[in-house]
């Protein structure tokens, strides 16, 4: 009986064996797979930031922005440790990170024209260096002056981690002063 068991044993670790290209290649196109997901989410959030982004949609919109306000950063989801359910490993950690998902509300209010206003909810919907959810949107429409006027929350999302850095924010075209020391 024991002679089958380590036989039985054998045939099935020549079989991994023989997979293990395949293993290993599959394990590489899930890790650049996992990298690629988390690229899509910014590595953190700053009030400077967030100037710089709203400046960007305004660019590239059309829509003028009056005021803006942008909530605390809020974590939303914390991803966590994942044990093995190998049964030569169960129980031990096989992935760990201290990866936090977090959110942050901006509240704007906008002048635009009726086709601006379209374009801003065209641009959040398919934007792709940022994650958005338009949380509500209020507008009023002057037909004989075609200005829609109004105010839009939106949620942006991140992931920030040890392993993370969150990019410098570089402001154009506005004047740093600085200190001189007597």
């Amino acid at each position: 009986l024991h002679k089958a068991i380590r036989r039985q044993r054998q045939m099935c670790i020549r079989d991994r064996y023989t997979e293990k290209d395949n293993y290993k290649s599959q394990t590489e196109k899930f890790e650049q797979s996992y990298e690629d997901l988390l690229e899509l989410y910014p590595a953190g959030s700053s009030q400077e930031g967030m100037i710089v982004l709203a400046k960007a949609i305004e660019e590239d919109t059309g829509v003028e922005f009056s005021t803006l306000s942008m909530s605390e950063i809020t974590p939303v989801y914390t991803f966590g440790q994942i044990t093995s359910t190998n049964p030569s490993a169960m129980g031990r950690a096989v992935y760990s990170t201290d990866y936090v998902g977090n959110r942050v509300t901006l509240t704007m209010n906008y002048k635009a024209t009726y086709d601006q206003g379209k374009g801003l909810i065209s641009y959040l919907n398919s934007a792709t260096d940022r994650k958005y959810t338009i949380d509500s949107m209020s507008m009023t429409y002057n037909e004989t002056d075609d200005a829609m006027t109004g105010t839009i929350v939106l949620s942006t999302f991140d992931i920030t981690g040890s392993d993370r850095t969150v990019p410098a924010v570089t402001v154009q075209n506005v004047p740093v002063l600085s200190l001189i020391h007597i």
